[in-house]
């Protein structure tokens, strides 16, 4: 990976130079030079200051000044443009493919009793399942636009699904109805006057004339109300809180003609 030439990707932007010894490759100036994979992809860089030793890397693994690792990424350096911290490509097109087995079986209201089984073997695929503006669905492909690479199964992909339900119409109280038939609440009537006064002045000069115009909208202020609360189990149940017509409008208005 080629280092660009960048203000920005100078050691003493990139680090705290003064946490570092005197022989940390990361204190070398590797702009406009090759960065290349160490030897130990892994461990490399292990023991400077930051990167302990761990269970995966027990000893110090020396790093290169142009080398980097999965330890020492040195992903600021490897950065295409310096002037941007991170490079996010996002795309919301995609393929999927779906392709199920699907059995169904019904039985009709007989006896009082329905019910419908529906058993689905299926794989869903695609090569992204969730994108969105900022790339921070749950599914983002972060594998790039090659399609052989991202294809895998969906977010949703459910091998297999099996459905019952079903209905038994109780033996008694099949003749009772106690449930309220359509429209019957009706909303309170429509009583609105509205009122118009206008005026004429004829002016000095030929052809002008001014018009003055008052209109009142709902002029006696009268409230129609809404429909009650329809909900049986609400608190508020039959009552009624809304309004359906606006308050009395008052409007004034001037033309001049000519």
């Amino acid at each position: 990976v080629l280092v660009t030439s960048h203000p920005n990707n100078a050691p003493n932007i990139l680090y705290n130079l003064t946490t570092f010894t005197a022989n940390d490759p990361r204190r070398v100036d590797v702009r406009g030079q090759t960065l290349r994979v160490a030897a130990d992809p892994v461990c490399a860089g292990t023991g400077l200051v930051g990167i302990a030793v761990n269970t995966t890397c027990p000893v110090a693994v020396a790093l290169g000044a142009n080398e980097y690792s999965l330890r020492v990424p040195r992903t600021n350096e490897r950065r295409r443009d310096g002037k941007y911290g991170t490079n996010l490509l996002i795309g919301n097109g995609s393929w999927s493919y779906y392709n199920a087995l699907q059995i169904e079986y019904k039985k009709r209201l007989s006896n009082g009793i329905s019910f419908q089984a529906a058993y689905t073997w299926s794989k869903a695929i695609d090569t992204t399942s969730e994108a969105t503006n900022v790339g921070a669905a749950p599914d983002s492909n972060f594998n790039g636009p090659n399609t052989r690479n991202s294809r895998g199964y969906s977010l949703f992909h459910s091998p297999q699904r099996f459905t019952l339900f079903g209905s038994y119409k109780l033996p008694f109280f099949d003749k009772r109805k106690d449930i309220l038939g359509r429209n019957t609440f009706f909303g309170d009537g429509l009583n609105n006057v509205d009122f118009a006064f206008s005026k004429n002045f004829a002016m000095p000069f030929e052809s002008h004339r001014l018009s003055v115009r008052a209109d009142l909208f709902n002029a006696f202020n009268k409230i129609r109300y809404g429909f009650p609360n329809r909900t049986y189990t609400s608190a508020a149940f039959g009552t009624i809180n809304t309004a359906v017509n606006a308050a009395r409008v008052i409007q004034v208005s001037l033309r001049y003609s000519f």
